[in-house]
């Protein structure tokens, strides 16, 4: 047996054959459900690779909605059709500072970089975004397309001390550079540019490319396709175990497209470690857990819990297992909490006392509430789950635990 040291999996009969498609700074070979992104991008910039109008675009979307990969799909499009085009990509988050006045600096010293050039310490924001600009003066035969992602950071006093960012990256055909197609800045939602002055706001323009939420059966589309690039059978990733995956991403992370990604990651990883030869709901689930910080349901979790709580914790685990969606409700929990009571024994449950427990366990972690109609149980349990609740201590005196 092999071992690949990179990832810790075997080599032969692995599941996942190229992990890094999977990786949200993948820019696949085509990106479902954004073609009409892709397409109004590309009319923006009609010229490129020729010469170009500069023009300041903004791709507006929440997060995980591809905006990142939209506007790098469209870069690399355009570097195919010359070599003389080439990409300046800026991630603020990344450059994030504690120092609003070295901000700037620290952005313009990343663009210097990505000229091949090497800013001095003793050069103020000013003199390295004057660096810049002569660099691209110097560089004629080559042709520019700016893309700054996390806009947002540039919003309140980061934008308006030593420098002014957007300001002076909106206005370098004014300061004599010609090779710069324009600038596309990648921003959570529209607030980001209400916080920026005046003249900056006035230079960004109202150039928007629009990026809604992925539904849910594009984003099974979507984990279908990655999984068709980063999986080494298509077999491997059953449909209905791409839909459940995309159930969570809309459930729990607000279809957010990286995380969907991510849960398909780590749940490949846990198939492959086990042998399997396909992903299953069960790994999906694992990996979630892990992904929320939680683990398998054990003897010490287990002793923590008063009656109430167990009795809440085992009839959510059992709806859970018999519904057909990630959530269940209420109303579920509290019919087969009842069942369990009268199997038990014990007087029945009233609502308040479900809805108690149910906030403790939330609390808790081992599951989410999101009300009434919505309780998601980010619990692994292993078989034995019930006698784990359920076993001895909860069958001798019905007083041996306060409820």
């Amino acid at each position: 047996m092999k071992i690949n040291f990179q990832y810790g999996l075997r080599e032969e009969g692995m599941i996942l054959a190229n992990p890094s498609a999977l990786s949200s700074r993948y820019v696949p070979r085509r990106l479902p459900h954004r073609e009409p992104q892709i397409e109004r991008l590309a009319s923006l910039f009609p010229e490129l690779p020729k010469a170009p109008f500069f023009r300041v675009v903004q791709l507006i979307g929440p997060t995980g909605t591809g905006k990142t990969s939209t506007s790098l799909f469209f870069a690399r499009s355009v570097e195919q059709q010359s070599e003389n085009v080439s990409t300046i990509y800026v991630n603020l988050k990344s450059l994030r500072s504690r120092d609003a006045d070295g901000f700037p600096w620290i952005v313009y010293t990343s663009i210097l970089s990505q000229l091949g050039a090497k800013p001095s310490r003793s050069l103020s924001a000013a003199e390295v975004f004057m660096k810049v600009v002569g660099e691209l003066s110097r560089r004629q035969k080559k042709l520019h397309l700016v893309i700054v992602d996390e806009a947002d950071e540039l919003t309140g006093p980061r934008s308006l001390q030593g420098g002014q960012i957007v300001y002076n990256l909106t206005r370098l055909p004014e300061l004599g550079v010609s090779n710069v197609a324009g600038v596309i800045f990648i921003a959570r939602n529209d607030d980001w540019a209400r916080g920026l002055a005046p003249e900056e706001k006035s230079s960004l323009g109202a150039l928007v490319v629009r990026f809604p939420p992925y539904t849910l059966s594009q984003l099974v589309d979507i984990l279908l396709y990655r999984a068709s690039e980063a999986l080494a059978s298509p077999e491997a990733l059953p449909e209905p175990v791409a839909e459940y995956i995309a159930e969570i991403t809309v459930d729990m992370f607000e279809r957010d497209v990286r995380k969907a990604l991510d849960v398909l990651l780590y749940s490949a990883l846990i198939a492959d470690k086990e042998g399997s030869d396909k992903i299953t709901r069960l790994h999906v689930t694992r990996a979630l857990a892990e992904i929320m910080g939680r683990s398998y349901l054990d003897d010490d979790a287990a002793k923590m819990l008063g009656r109430t709580e167990r009795i809440v914790l085992a009839a959510a685990l059992r709806a859970a297992g018999s519904s057909d969606t990630i959530y269940v409700s209420e109303q579920r929990v509290l019919e087969e909490a009842q069942a369990i009571c009268e199997r038990l024994g014990i007087p029945p449950l009233g609502r308040r006392e479900i809805a108690t427990a149910l906030q403790r366990l939330h609390d808790l972690g081992y599951i989410k509430v999101s009300g009434p109609l919505k309780i998601f149980v980010n619990l692994v349990a292993g078989e034995n789950v019930e006698e784990l609740l359920l076993g001895n201590t909860l069958r001798k005196a019905r007083g041996s635990y306060n409820r």
